[in-house]
């Protein structure tokens, strides 16, 4: 199996395409993420909570996030927000996963659009 089969942070619903991806994007050691799914359980880093599980839906590739996980807007509706810079900005940083940057970019066409 290998560390190439897609995780899932459940308390943020955000998909990742390997353990490493997701250690990356969240700044976490996989030694935490390998934790969390053998046991099955929550586990805490830098403060923070992660419950991972495995991921095998092939076609789950871009999972859409409905809310902000974090930063000036957290817990805010993607589609209610109206900040065009902050969109861009969160757009194109490297710690954007791809579902949240799918999410953005949609929402970011349909104010240029409206």
């Amino acid at each position: 199996m290998g560390d190439m089969i897609r995780v899932v942070d459940y308390i943020s619903g955000h998909i990742y395409e390997s353990k490493k991806l997701a250690g990356e994007s969240l700044n976490i050691p996989v030694r935490i993420i390998n934790k969390s799914l053998h046991t099955n359980t929550e586990v805490i880093y830098n403060n923070r909570k992660y419950k991972f599980g495995y991921n095998f839906n092939k076609k789950c590739s871009s999972f859409r996030s409905s809310k902000f996980p974090f930063g000036k807007y957290k817990g805010q509706s993607i589609k209610e927000c109206t900040d065009k810079d902050y969109i861009i900005w969160l757009i194109k940083q490297a710690f954007t996963d791809i579902g949240l940057r799918t999410s953005l970019k949609e929402r970011l066409k349909e104010l240029n659009n409206g």
